[in-house]
């Protein structure tokens, strides 16, 4: 399996994770040129009690890479950006806007997922 198909693997099941937590999936991958970078991209937008979460999501088939460790202060700048422009395209206004990840490590000959959320990243 590329690194392309474990990363499409990992959006899904980030979609049905987050389905079954309550969350309205608004948008997926909104990707828009930004200041100073080719494109930003975010992976999920959804909704829940009226918050509006900006997902990344990070997948890996390695156990002794750690996914999250790819969420820098770069990375959550680019989020930040690309996160207006969906706010501007859309003209909505929220309150409460929130950035988190999800981490899913993928046991692939047990054919498991193990889905960590890592809530309220800065923003």
């Amino acid at each position: 399996m590329n690194t392309k198909n474990i990363g499409k693997l990992g959006e899904e099941l980030a979609l049905k994770y987050l389905k079954n937590k309550g969350y309205k999936i608004l948008d997926t991958n909104f990707e828009r040129r930004i200041k100073n970078y080719k494109r930003g991209e975010i992976d999920i937008i959804a909704l829940k009690d009226e918050t509006l979460t900006f997902f990344e999501v990070k997948t890996s088939k390695s156990k002794s890479f750690l996914p999250e460790e790819r969420i820098t202060s770069k990375k959550l700048q680019r989020i930040k950006q690309t996160l207006q422009k969906w706010l501007l395209e859309n003209k909505v206004q929220f309150k409460t806007l929130k950035i988190e990840a999800l981490i899913i490590n993928l046991d692939l000959p047990k054919k498991k997922a193990y889905i960590k959320h890592l809530k309220d990243l800065e923003i």
